[in-house]
């Protein structure tokens, strides 16, 4: 009885790994509770969902076609329903909530010589080429609605289960649950950065602006690169460059100086990127109006020559100049 109280313990949950280099590659997992050099898998399903429409690498074709995904530990045949299969069978699209749900297989009896507690056991993987949209990647619960739906319509078990034998004991069902901080990831999973064109008015001959050009943008969820943020097209009337704040390998506190050119007004523009850790890079374009100011009129300095006791006019204004009005009354 003892034997069969801790053997009860032994469970296994599921999970979802995302590739930290590759955001679009998931390895579906097994989480053991615990430690053995001596295990075989028996039996074992996988079900999981993906938003309609979401393309694998490898492919699966739709039901009553079948396929592989990149095997980790034994070998594994896929099944996919589509909301159009189902549909196409007399019922409500709607019971499977917009998603391809798959069914993956164990087909032999894998052994494993080292399982530690808490470490994830790799099934198998697959990538998403083009990210997923409008739903979550996520491991199907055993007896939510849409497993009774498909169980109860279509006669097919798409559930999660894993018979294991441990230190040579009988195979029993060990599967507990999907694991709560991984069994699902809102899409799209490569969340890139994101930046947001912006506009400013500075006055012409103002000198030096600091442009806050990251108030409106987003890293994403993988982080910023290392280094700087850059400027890919620089202003056309004005010297812009980065400013890298306080560390310059950190872009979150940079900035753009931009000095208009002298004497300019009008509009000018530069565009920037952003990075993310990945690599990944966003653009946006800052819009400048330089205002035009009332600048003063410019007196030169004149010299004539006239003999004694003979009168003379000179025309001082001849080389004045008033950038924005016409020259008016001098004053003596």
């Amino acid at each position: 009885m003892l034997v069969q109280a801790i053997q009860a313990q032994d469970e296994i949950n599921y999970g979802l790994v995302q590739d930290p280099t590759d955001p679009l590659f998931m390895t579906a997992v097994a989480y053991p509770n615990f430690n053995s050099t001596n295990v075989t898998i028996s039996t074992a399903v996988f079900s999981f969902m993906l938003p309609e429409g979401t393309i694998t690498t490898p492919a699966i074709p739709i039901a009553p076609g079948s396929g592989s995904f990149y095997d980790s530990t034994g070998t594994w045949v896929a099944q996919l329903i589509t909301p159009t299969l189902y549909g196409g069978f007399g019922f409500d699209p709607n019971d499977l909530e917009g998603n391809d749900v798959y069914q993956v297989v164990l087909q032999n009896s894998p052994m494993l010589t080292s399982v530690v507690s808490g470490v994830p056991i790799p099934l198998f993987g697959f990538r998403l080429p083009g990210d997923c949209m409008g739903g979550n990647v996520e491991i199907l619960t055993n007896n939510s609605s849409i497993q009774m739906a498909i169980q109860m319509n279509l006669g097919a078990n798409f559930n999660n289960q894993m018979s294991v034998s441990i230190n040579d004991a009988p195979a029993t069902d060990i599967y507990n649950a999907n694991e709560p901080s991984n069994f699902s990831f809102p899409c799209p999973l490569n969340d890139g950065p994101a930046a947001g064109d912006d506009s400013i008015t500075v006055d012409e001959d103002s000198g030096l602006t600091n442009i806050d050009v990251l108030n409106n943008d987003s890293f994403g969820d993988n982080g910023p690169a290392v280094g700087a943020i850059s400027i890919l097209m620089s202003s056309l009337y004005g010297v812009a460059s980065v400013n890298t704040g306080v560390d310059p390998n950190d872009p979150t506190d940079d900035s753009i100086d931009y000095t208009p050119d002298p004497n300019f007004n009008g509009l000018d523009s530069l565009t920037y990127v952003i990075c993310d850790i990945d690599g990944d890079c966003d653009t946006a374009t800052v819009v400048i109006t330089v205002n035009p100011i009332n600048d003063p009129p410019v007196a030169v300095d004149d010299t004539d020559s006239v003999d004694e006791d003979t009168p003379v006019t000179t025309d001082v204004v001849a080389n004045d100049s008033d950038p924005n009005d016409p020259l008016g009354n001098v004053d003596p």
